[in-house]
């Protein structure tokens, strides 16, 4: 059964009775989740749960309540009437109150099964209404839980990073040092190695010099030599003739001595 709710401000909300389904004028039939970019979808990953955001939760939840609220209004005040979608016939106006006596007050035209199928289908969608905010109410504790580990995992994410800063830090800090011992040593080596350059070159000048004066005792060697032969020469010389003065004198001696004698 079909029935339409006039209010004061002129505005009706229609409630359909057999399909348990309530459409009201001022406020959505359904409520469609937007649909967001696979790139945002997986950038917030870490923010949604059982594929809603937060958000989406927290409007789920206040809608349901709003919900809830605008059909207790509704058949508790004195602002609609109930008619028949088929011909507009009039069944209820007024404030819906406890059955009396079977009948409901201003049930003037329907009956007392549809008025207490109406108030049963009223209840149990009072009844999935606060399943629902009891569901809500899970996810968003289970939202609060995954939350609580996201901010953990990205502490932890904020310590490895503050580690590796560190890390980079000495190890830059070590590659300095290494480019200082570097450089050290390649002053060090040429250095060395200009040294090096400058101690051959002075052995070379050295043995050059030397070559000199070896080959220049070599010739007053030489020449000495020369000098002692010739004055070897010179005393075989005289020395052959000091024997012959020799053996003329003892000769000059014999024959004084001879004529002495006679």
């Amino acid at each position: 059964m079909n029935s339409t709710f006039t209010r004061e401000d002129e505005n009706d909300a229609t409630v359909d009775i057999k399909e348990e389904t309530e459409v009201f004028s001022d406020a959505p039939q359904t409520i469609e989740r937007p649909a967001r970019p696979a790139a945002a979808q997986e950038a917030r990953e870490p923010e949604t749960l059982l594929g809603y955001t937060r958000a989406e939760i927290i409007v789920l939840k206040h809608t349901s309540k709003l919900l809830t609220e605008q059909v207790g209004r509704l058949l508790y005040s004195n602002e609609f009437e109930v008619r028949r979608c088929a011909n507009g016939e009039v069944i209820s106006q007024g404030r819906c109150q406890t059955p009396v006596n079977g009948a409901l007050n201003g049930a003037t035209g329907a009956s007392s099964e549809e008025l207490q199928k109406a108030l049963k289908d009223r209840d149990l969608a009072r009844a999935e209404a606060e399943k629902l905010h009891a569901n809500y109410a899970t996810l968003f504790a289970s939202y609060n839980q995954v939350r609580e580990v996201a901010n953990d995992i990205r502490n932890e994410y904020e310590d490895a990073r503050d580690k590796l800063k560190m890390a980079v830090a000495e190890v830059d800090e070590w590659q300095n040092k290494f480019l200082a011992v570097k450089d050290n040593a390649n002053a060090e080596l040429e250095r060395a190695s200009i040294e090096y350059d400058e101690l051959v070159s002075n052995h070379e000048n050295n043995m050059k010099g030397l070559r000199l004066r070896v080959k220049r005792h070599d010739i007053e060697i030489a020449s000495k030599d020369e000098e002692i032969r010739v004055l070897k020469k010179r005393v075989e010389e005289l020395s052959s003739i000091c024997d012959q003065l020799i053996e003329d004198v003892d000769l000059s001696d014999q024959m004084s001595q001879v004529s002495m004698d006679a």
